[in-house]
């Protein structure tokens, strides 16, 4: 059975944190082609998460911001706006050369 993305805003966030703070010792894009390999089927879902994650304005980006604000309201939007999108632009890239 397909399971249909729910996409949510706390979801987005869930995506980048895991990304950024993972506990291997390898990235986490590593550890998945360690664990699985290339998955050819992913292109679609990386595509996907790049897309949401392009910009500051982008759903992915704005609700990784306002829940990571939200737990640390010391810490600086555009900074972690930047953090987030580099770390998914980083995890595609790992999987998938074209995403």
């Amino acid at each position: 059975m397909l399971r249909k993305s729910r996409a949510k805003p706390r979801d987005w966030y869930d995506i980048v944190y895991v990304v950024l703070r993972n506990d291997r010792q390898i990235d986490g894009a590593e550890a998945v082609l360690t664990a699985f390999g290339p998955v050819p089927q992913a292109r679609t879902p990386l595509l996907d998460l790049r897309a949401n994650f392009d910009d500051h304005a982008c759903q992915g980006t704005t609700a990784y911001v306002e829940q990571v604000t939200l737990d640390d309201p010391d810490l600086d939007p555009t900074e972690a706006g930047a953090d987030a999108m580099l770390a998914v632009r980083a995890f595609c890239s790992t999987l998938r050369d074209d995403a």
